[in-house]
Parts: C-alpha cells; structure tokens; sequence
C-alpha cells in the first residue's frame, strides 16, 4: 500500500522527478527540463520550460487508517518555443514518453500510478505549448 502524503509533496516530487530527466531527444543536446513558477510563464520560456498543475481531485475509494485513494488530472504544461511543426510533433511524442516513464520510475510516496492521455496544444503568437495530461491516483489523508 502506498504511503499516505500531501498534496503539495506529490506535487513537489513530480516537479523533482521530471526536473532530473535525462531527454531522449535533444537534436542540439542543451534542451533540458526546467522547472518555472507558475503556469502563465510557459509560454514565454524556452524549450522544455515546465509548470506541474493537479487539478480536479476526487476521493475514489474506501477509507484506510484516515487515509484515501484519490484521482487528479496531471497537466505537465510544457513550452516548445518556436520548433517548426514537423519537429514539434517529434520533440511532444517523446517527452510523453520520457515523462510517462520518469513518473512511473519516479519514488512518489502517495501517488502510484499515471496513466497517459492525449497532449493538449495550446499555440499563440507563434509559439507552441501545451499540457502533457495524466490521471493521477493518490493516496492522501482525509482532511
């Protein structure tokens, strides 16, 4: 059984886990995952520019010990500059996977199991951004 945590730890752990992501592509080799502050930065960052948002959490399941299982959506809002659409694609398809991997890798206490769902572009004045979407299961104490 996992171990019961916070919400703010598991999501510190996951800003941690893909923060120390080794990209299996780099076409330059300098494209490394970094962590910013809030959502609203992403789109003006550089490449690989990341903010971890958990959103819609719902207690799913039976009560142990003051403790619960729970589901959340994991939005991993990524930025992708100013790629040209062929490479975008490449560079969004493998950072899914990458990130699917460092998260199931990942020693996150209380939160167990991603699944993957489709990436959502976002695409403003030419840059190219969007979520990397997981559902996230849980296991949080009651407050």
């Amino acid at each position: 059984m996992p171990i019961a945590t916070t919400f703010d730890a598991i999501r510190a752990s996951i800003v941690t886990a893909i923060h120390d992501i080794a990209p299996t592509y780099t076409p330059s080799g300098g494209e490394l995952w970094r962590p910013v502050d809030k959502r609203d930065d992403v789109p003006s960052t550089g490449l690989r520019s990341f903010f971890v948002e958990l959103r819609d959490i719902v207690e799913d399941g039976p009560v142990y010990g003051g403790c619960a299982p729970h589901t959340a959506e994991l939005r991993v809002w990524t930025s992708y500059g100013g790629l040209p659409p062929a490479e975008q694609q490449v560079f969004v398809g493998r950072d899914q996977q990458d990130l699917w991997r460092s998260l199931h890798r990942a020693q996150i206490d209380g939160a167990p199991k991603f699944e993957k769902q489709p990436f959502e572009e976002e695409n403003d004045d030419g840059r190219y951004w969007g979520a990397h979407v997981f559902t996230a299961h849980m296991f949080l104490p009651l407050p």
